[in-house]
């Protein structure tokens, strides 16, 4: 008889490590917040921040399903910022990146000047911020509405919209006057301005003739102001 032998190897490939989260991008209001991102892995990882201004808990974690959260402090600056967060195994040479973007110090408005009528009649511009302002002026004839943003319970720091009202008292003299409105912060330091121009009412023309009962046609070449008629003598 014969006794034959044969050997047979079996090798079984591992299963290829792996790091997944369920976002990769997550945005932040100015005044940060929190947000939790779940990782799945077949290895253990750990999380690393490029900016000092994201919190991570915890840094680290098994394989399996883990939370991490993301913690973001005040943005007191007028620039976007942007962060990248990654988690990795540097055994196994995998990693996934989240990117972190956050809102800045925002005040604007779309109007930049504003022409008022003789009369002063009120005209409304839009303010948008996300952070509380006051509005002042540098002419007594000016008036305006609100004189300032209100803190509003709940308020998440996102962009509102503020309508300003702005008028005049009528403007008696011959010339045009001009204005500043400020809306400012004092605590972030910015500001802007509306330059706010009024038109005067123009020369006054008075036309008059010592004939009796004669007829007057009347003609006023008015310059970019007007003018106004005041009397007609006999």
């Amino acid at each position: 008889s014969y006794n034959i032998n044969k050997e047979v190897t079996i090798t079984q490939e591992k299963l290829s490590a792996y790091i997944t989260t369920d976002n990769t991008n997550i945005g932040f209001s100015r005044i940060g917040g929190t947000a939790d991102i779940k990782i799945s892995s077949s290895v253990s990882w750990e999380a690393n921040c490029d900016a000092d201004w994201v919190i991570l808990s915890p840094n680290s974690g098994n394989s399996g399903t883990s939370t991490l959260k993301v913690v973001t402090t005040d943005n007191k600056s007028t620039d976007f910022r942007k962060a990248i967060i990654t988690v990795s195994n540097r055994q196994e040479g995998i990693s996934k990146e989240i990117t972190v973007l956050q809102d800045p110090i925002y005040l604007d408005t779309g109007t930049v000047t504003i022409t008022l009528p003789i009369d002063g009649s009120m005209t409304t511009t839009i303010i948008d911020s996300n952070i509380p302002w006051e509005a002042n002026f540098n002419a007594d004839w000016v008036e305006i509405s609100p004189h300032s943003s209100s803190e509003l319970e709940g308020y998440e720091g996102s962009v509102r919209q503020t309508e300003l009202n702005i008028s005049a008292s009528p403007n008696t003299n011959s010339y045009e006057r001009t204005a500043i409105i400020t809306i400012s912060n004092s605590i972030f330091d910015v500001s802007l301005t509306i330059d706010i121009t009024q038109k005067g009412i123009g020369n006054n023309v008075i036309l008059y003739t010592t004939t009796d009962n004669e007829k007057i046609d009347i003609i006023v070449w008015a310059d970019e102001y007007g003018a106004n008629y005041i009397s007609n003598t006999y």
